[in-house]
């Protein structure tokens, strides 16, 4: 359970400041063999900006699942994003 509330809230820090815009992509991935951790990444998908395509911001999820499964379709309102993952 500490997993997941740290989890949460390291979501919730990398997305609260993307949570106003929608020109950003949350990208949700892992690590298939186990050995890295998950993430979320946030990416620039602006075409107009300067760093469109680019990460913008990142956090790791404590310990490899290998298995990040789904998110919300979109930001929640208050800048939530939620994330799931199977273990």
């Amino acid at each position: 359970m500490r997993h997941l509330c740290f989890f949460v809230l390291l979501l919730f820090w990398a997305a609260c400041g993307y949570a106003q815009s929608n020109s950003y992509l949350f990208v949700w991935a892992g690590d298939d063999a186990k050995k890295s951790s998950d993430f979320l990444a946030v990416l620039d998908a602006d075409s107009k900006s300067p760093h469109y395509g680019q990460v913008v911001a990142s956090v790791a999820v404590r310990g490899p699942s290998g298995t990040p499964h789904h998110t919300e379709l979109g930001m929640l309102e208050g800048g939530f994003l939620l994330a799931n993952a199977f273990e």
